[in-house]
C-alpha cells in the first residue's frame, strides 16, 4: 500500500526491490521469486525499476551468454544463466524506462524516455555500451525520434541476409 511517494521519501513501510524467477517448461510454472535488492541495488535505494518490457542475451563478445535487464539508469546483468546478478555501472543522469538492443561488434544500444534534467527534451535519450554492459557512454538526445516523454520500445529483428541479416525496429507514439 505504499506510495512512490512515501517511499521516496522514506515514510514507507518497505522500498521498492527486484525479484528474479524463471520457467524451465515454457512459462507453465515458475520459480519461487528470489529477492536480488542485496546483489543489484545499494544499500540506500528506497525507489527503483527495472524495464519496461524484456531483457536480451548477448550473443557476441566474450560474454555472450550474458543476460541483461535494463533498469533504473542501469543494467543488471548475469554470466551464470541468472543464478547471480550484478549492476553495470551508473548512466549518466536524466533517462529512464530504457530497452537495449545489441548492436554490431557486441556493442550494447540503450533507447530511453528523458527524464530529470533531459525531460524538457521531447525526444529519445540514446547511450551506448562498447563493452557489454560494463560501463557507459554519454547520453545522446535523438531529436529525430520525437516522444511526448514516456515509454519506447526498441527491438532487433532479423531479416533476409540481403538487409545484412538485422534490423532496429522502434515504436513510440511519434509527438511532443
Amino acid at each position: 500500500g505504499d506510495t512512490q511517494t512515501e517511499i521516496g521519501d522514506g515514510t514507507s513501510l518497505d522500498v521498492r526491490k527486484i525479484y528474479s524467477c524463471y520457467s524451465d517448461d515454457d512459462g507453465a510454472t515458475w520459480s519461487t521469486p528470489v529477492n536480488r535488492f542485496a546483489e543489484v541495488q545499494p544499500a540506500t535505494t528506497r525507489w527503483d525499476a527495472t524495464g519496461p518490457g524484456r531483457g536480451l542475451q548477448m550473443v557476441s563478445g566474450p560474454r555472450s551468454s550474458r543476460l541483461i535487464i535494463p533498469a533504473n539508469r542501469r543494467n543488471i546483468q548475469s554470466d551464470d544463466h541468472g543464478v547471480t546478478w550484478s549492476q553495470s555501472t551508473w548512466l549518466p543522469s536524466g533517462s529512464s524506462e530504457s530497452q537495449e538492443v545489441e548492436i554490431a561488434g557486441a556493442v550494447l544500444l540503450r533507447n530511453d524516455r528523458a527524464s530529470g534534467d533531459n525531460a524538457n527534451y521531447k525526444a529519445r535519450v540514446f547511450c551506448r555500451s562498447e563493452d557489454q554492459g560494463e560501463s557507459w557512454g554519454a547520453l545522446e538526445v535523438r531529436e529525430d525520434l520525437t516522444c511526448p516523454v514516456c515509454m519506447g520500445s526498441t527491438i532487433a529483428v532479423s531479416f533476409p541476409a540481403g538487409l545484412n541479416g538485422r534490423v532496429l525496429a522502434f515504436s513510440n507514439p511519434s509527438s511532443t
